[in-house]
């Protein structure tokens, strides 16, 4: 297993063979998935990063993240069905947080609250929760619970 990091603003094309992979995972893990384009778009700045976790060159996982000031947003973190309870999400996570520990105060996320295996992987890495946004996600309607980390 092996985590690679793209930043955005040039690390692009070294991304761009992940995106079939990453847009398939998005299709069967979210009720609102990202586009192409969307996913496009987020890659060009420099301050957002790409995360992408291998395994025999094939694409098993991703996180999407984003460094403004000193607060860091994880955006996405998505492992492939097949890859699920693994270690891999954790893997992900873990590389992330070595990235910005130093480079920011702050690590916030965002994750449903039925998502009880995501929020109990974010607790183990240190992330408490902060707040709740109410009806935040939809496809179904589902409240956001606010995480947060001291990098």
């Amino acid at each position: 297993m092996k985590v690679d990091l793209f930043c955005g603003a040039g690390d692009i094309s070294d991304a761009e063979k992940h995106i079939p992979a990453i847009l398939r995972m998005e299709a069967e893990s979210y009720g609102t998935p990202w586009t192409e384009a969307q996913l496009k778009d987020t890659l060009q700045y420099d301050y957002n990063m790409l995360l992408v976790l291998t395994e025999d060159d094939e694409t098993c996982g991703y996180l999407i993240a984003n460094m403004l000031m000193d607060t860091s947003e994880l955006l996405r973190i998505t492992v492939d069905t097949a890859k699920r309870r693994c270690g891999y999400g954790r893997a992900l996570l873990e590389g992330y947080l070595s990235e910005i520990k130093g480079l920011c105060e702050t690590g916030l996320l965002e994750v449903r609250e039925s998502n009880t295996s995501a929020r109990a992987l974010y607790e183990r890495a240190g992330y408490r929760e902060l707040s709740r946004r109410k009806n935040y996600y939809s496809n179904p309607t589902e409240d956001a619970v606010v995480m947060e980390i001291t990098c």
